[in-house]
């Protein structure tokens, strides 16, 4: 503490040295600069692929020419690298409810991944959302909620004036004739 505050430092920052990889609820999978390591060099775009028995998801180095190529892209002041997996987990019919980390492992044949069954725990516990911290629901303020919850509901009310709107004929005269 100083001088009576207690500052906060913000969450533990991933070790890139470990090759991990996050999958964000979004669909995103954020590989540490270890894990594009284990690729190989050079390498600047992957295929992604499904093992439904085991639940693992393969990463694999793409060819040239490879249908299903995805960009290894680069994060700004950061050595890790994102794969928009958006459509490969809605293909395998995966549902992604929350950030989850994962340890990378070699499956050989110049594939590596990871099980989506085994997440990397102490990894996970420095997201929010996997740390099962409190939400602003669950946090109050004394006099904060009373204060704020009328507005909030009267703000509520034009949206759903719009969403009556939209759902009566899209328009924004439908409001007006109803």
């Amino acid at each position: 503490m100083s001088n009576g505050f207690d500052f906060f430092e913000g969450t533990a920052t991933e070790n890139s040295a470990t090759p991990r990889v996050t999958v964000r609820s979004g669909g995103q999978l954020v590989l540490t600069q270890a894990a594009v390591d284990k690729l190989g060099e050079g390498v600047t775009h992957v295929q992604l692929g499904f093992n439904a028995e085991t639940k693992a998801v393969g990463i694999r180095p793409a060819p040239e020419e490879g249908k299903g190529r995805y960009l290894l892209r680069a994060q700004k002041n950061s050595a890790s690298r994102l794969i928009d997996g958006k459509r490969f987990f809605a293909h395998q019919g995966v549902k992604l409810d929350k950030v989850r980390r994962y340890d990378v492992e070699e499956f050989g044949g110049g594939i590596i991944g990871f099980h989506m069954t085994e997440t990397s725990e102490p990894e996970a516990a420095a997201e929010p959302e996997a740390a099962g911290e409190p939400d602003a629901a669950e946090t109050t303020v004394p006099d904060a909620a009373e204060t704020t919850a009328p507005a909030a509901a009267e703000a509520d009310v034009p949206k759903t004036a719009k969403k009556a709107a939209k759902s009566a004929g899209g328009r924004r005269g439908a409001s007006a004739a109803a």
